[in-house]
C-alpha cells in the first residue's frame, strides 16, 4: 500500500533589517530593470591605505540592497558558493617580486570561519584568484612557486639569477592530501609569456583562473601569456591553447584589427551549458585599449574558435587588472569591472542577451569589484523539500513529499522495531555533501544528497528508492551509485549495492538504514603516473656536502607518494638514502662523503 504523505505547517514571517555598517563601501544602483531573479554576492577590495572602507564580504537582493555583510581582517577578492552551499573567499595579496601568500577561507552563510585552505607540500603557496570545491569534497587550489632562473641563458639580457613565479595547481582531498598537482614550468615554456623576461623577477604566465571542465579536465586561464589551456587532470598534459603565442586556432569572425591576440591578458575563462568558452577580455595588448566579455564556439578537433557573442559597453571600459563575466540564465551576463571603477566605471552590470543593460552599480572609485556573482538562492545550502512520515509501520512504502515539494525518495520499511508512536524526516538538498571521506577513490559525485532522519524507532531497515530526475542526477543518472554515512554532514561514506529501475527512473537500495545519501559515478581506479623527471640536481651537477640538499623531482598529474633513492654506485647496490613520502622532492641531508653520488624516484 503507497501512502501519500501530506502535512500542514503555520509559517509566520518576521520582517528583519540589515542594520548598515558605517565603514560598509555603499553600493549605488543607477539601473534596475529586468534582472534575472537571484541575489548578488559582492566583496570589493582596496588597493590604497589608509583604508577608505572596511573589509566586507556582502549579499545583497536583486535590487542592490543589503541583507547581510560579513567583516573580514583583510580586503576579500575571490567570493563564491561551494557545491555544498558553503561560501568560500579569498584575501587580496598585493606584492612585487618575491610571492605572498594568501588565505583562502570556507566560511558559511553567517560569513562565519569554519576552515583554511593552504596548498600543501614544500615551496607552494595559496594564491588569491579562484578556488574551487568539487562535489565529492575535493579542493582545487591555485598558487604559485618562486624558481630562481639563470635567464641569461633564455633570453638576451636575461637576468643570471631571475626570479620567475610558476603557477602551481593542487587537488586536495578533505584530509589535505595532495591527489593531483601541476606545475606550469614542466609543460610551458617561459618565452610564451608577453612579460619583460629581462626582468629580475617575472610572474611569467600568471594564473588567474581555472574551471573545472565537464569530462574532469581543467580549463585554465594564464593572464600574463594571453592563453587559455585545457589541462589533463590525471597525466597533466596540455590537452589545447587558445591564444598566445602558442596558439592552436583559427579564430573566426574576430575583429581583425586585434590579431594575433584577439583577447589578452584575461580573466575568468568558463565551459558554458552550451559548450562554448566564455572570458573575461581585459584587452591589454588592444589598441585602444578596452575590455569586454566574449564568447567562443570552439572546434576542439578541427581547431577553429568561432566568435559567437561579445559585448563591449560603449563608450569603452578598460580594466587593467582583475574583471569577471559571469554566464547567467536566458543569455543575461554579469560583470565585474575591477580596476575600472578607479575611473568612475560601474563596479558591477548585467545585460540582457541583447547587451541591454538591466542592472549597474558604483561602489566608490577606491573599491574594485573582482567578480561578481549572482546565485538563485539565499542563504546558500537550504532543503529543497522537507517531509514527514508519522508511525510508520513494517512492510507500508512512503513517498515522501510535502505539497508541491516532493524529496525524490520512497521507503519500504522491511524490519522495524518501533515504539507505537514514531517519526521519520527526508531532505532532499540540491547541494553536496559537506567534508565527505572515501575509501579509495572518490567518486565522481553529484551535486544532490538525501537524508533522513528516524525518532522513536529502536531498530529498523529499508528498501529505499531516490528518483534520479527530482534529484536533478543529469546525464548518465542510471550509472549512478547511491553512497551512505551513517550520520549527517560528518564521516566516511560507503558505496551502497544500487541497482536502476528503468521503468520508474530510481535507484534501489536494499537493507539501508537511515543516515544521509550521497549520488556519483565511482571513479576509475587510478592509474599508474607517468614517468617522473628527475629535475635538481642533474647533469653533474655540484652541490656542498656539507649542507643539505633538496632533490627535486617533476611528477606529472596524480600521485600518492613518491620514493627517491640515492647511491653511489649506478646499480644502486647500497643505497645512501632510501625515502618514500607524498612530497615531490626529499631533503638530502648534509653530512655525507665527498664523491659522485647517483639518484633516481619513482612515483
Amino acid at each position: 500500500m503507497l501512502r501519500p504523505l501530506t502535512c500542514l505547517l503555520a509559517l509566520v514571517l518576521i520582517a528583519t533589517s540589515v542594520r548598515a555598517q558605517p565603514d560598509l563601501a555603499p553600493l549605488k544602483v543607477t539601473t534596475n530593470t529586468t534582472p534575472v531573479p537571484g541575489y548578488l554576492l559582492l566583496a570589493p577590495n582596496c588597493r590604497v591605505s589608509p583604508r577608505p572602507f572596511g573589509s566586507y564580504l556582502g549579499a545583497y537582493n536583486v535590487n542592490g540592497g543589503v541583507i547581510r555583510t560579513g567583516k573580514t581582517v583583510n580586503y576579500p577578492f575571490e567570493f563564491k558558493v561551494f557545491p555544498d552551499g558553503r561560501l568560500g573567499y579569498s584575501e587580496l595579496v598585493v606584492f612585487s617580486g618575491a610571492s605572498v601568500p594568501a588565505g583562502v577561507y570556507i566560511v558559511d552563510t553567517l560569513f562565519a570561519e569554519q576552515e583554511r585552505l593552504d596548498q600543501k607540500r614544500t615551496g607552494y603557496l595559496t594564491t588569491q584568484h579562484d578556488v574551487h570545491m568539487l562535489p565529492n569534497g575535493h579542493r582545487v587550489l591555485l598558487g604559485a612557486e618562486d624558481v630562481t632562473v639563470d635567464m641569461s641563458k633564455v633570453v638576451p639580457g636575461g637576468h643570471p639569477a631571475a626570479n620567475v613565479v610558476q603557477a602551481v595547481i593542487q587537488e586536495l582531498d578533505v584530509e589535505g592530501n595532495v591527489v593531483v598537482q601541476w606545475r606550469a614550468l614542466d609543460h610551458l615554456p617561459i618565452t610564451d609569456s608577453y612579460e619583460d623576461l629581462t626582468a629580475p623577477a617575472i610572474r611569467y604566465c600568471h594564473n588567474n583562473s581555472l574551471w573545472i571542465d565537464d569530462d574532469g579536465n581543467w580549463i585554465v586561464s594564464m593572464r600574463h601569456m594571453s592563453q587559455v589551456i585545457k589541462v589533463n587532470r590525471l597525466t597533466g598534459e596540455v590537452m589545447w591553447i587558445l591564444g598566445g603565442k602558442s596558439n592552436q586556432f583559427t579564430f573566426i569572425g574576430e575583429h581583425p584589427e586585434n590579431a594575433p591576440t584577439f583577447f589578452s591578458y584575461q580573466h575568468d575563462a568558463r565551459r558554458l551549458p552550451n559548450g562554448n568558452i566564455s572570458l573575461f577580455d581585459n584587452g591589454t595588448q588592444h589598441t585602444p585599449q578596452y575590455s569586454r566579455g566574449v564568447e567562443y564556439q570552439l572546434d576542439e578537433v578541427n581547431k577553429t574558435a568561432k566568435m559567437v557573442w561579445e559585448y563591449r559597453p560603449k563608450p569603452d571600459i578598460y580594466v587593467s587588472i582583475q574583471g569577471g563575466l559571469q554566464p547567467l540564465e536566458n543569455g543575461h551576463r554579469l560583470f565585474g569591472w575591477g580596476s575600472a571603477a578607479s575611473n568612475g566605471s560601474p563596479g558591477v552590470t548585467e545585460v540582457d542577451s541583447l547587451g541591454n543593460v538591466v542592472f549597474e552599480a558604483y561602489y566608490p572609485k577606491q573599491m574594485f569589484v573582482y567578480r561578481a556573482t549572482k546565485v538563485p538562492m539565499w542563504p546558500t545550502g537550504r532543503a529543497s523539500a522537507t517531509a514527514v512520515a508519522r508511525d510508520v509501520l513494517t512492510g507500508e512504502t512512503y513517498r515522501y513529499y510535502r505539497g508541491t515539494q516532493f524529496v525524490g525518495l520512497r521507503a519500504e520499511f522491511t524490519t522495524l522495531n518501533s515504539f507505537f508512536y514514531n517519526t521519520t524526516t527526508a531532505r532532499r538538498f540540491q547541494w553536496s555533501p559537506k567534508n565527505p571521506l572515501w575509501d579509495g577513490e572518490a567518486p565522481l559525485l553529484r551535486q544532490a544528497r538525501v537524508d533522513m532522519t528516524v525518532d522513536g524507532i529502536r531498530e529498523h531497515r529499508m528498501t529505499m528508492r531516490f528518483h534520479v530526475d527530482t534529484l536533478m542526477l543529469g546525464r548518465d543518472a542510471e550509472k549512478c551509485k547511491v553512497y551512505f554515512r551513517p550520520q549527517i554532514d560528518s564521516g566516511r561514506f560507503v558505496q551502497l549495492p544500487t541497482r536502476f529501475d528503468a521503468a520508474t527512473r530510481e535507484l534501489v537500495v536494499e537493507n539501508a538504514q537511515a543516515g544521509e545519501f550521497a549520488f556519483g559515478i565511482p571513479a576509475p581506479s587510478a592509474a599508474a603516473p607517468r614517468d617522473v623527471r628527475l629535475q635538481d640536481p642533474i647533469a653533474d651537477r655540484q652541490v656542498l656536502a656539507d649542507s643539505a640538499y633538496p632533490l627535486r623531482v617533476a611528477v606529472p598529474g596524480r600521485s600518492d607518494r613518491l620514493q627517491v633513492q640515492v647511491s653511489k654506485t649506478p646499480l644502486f647496490a647500497t643505497l645512501v638514502l632510501d625515502s618514500v613520502n607524498r612530497d615531490d622532492r626529499v631533503i638530502l641531508p648534509a653530512g655525507g662523503e665527498a664523491g659522485r653520488y647517483y639518484w633516481r624516484a619513482r612515483a
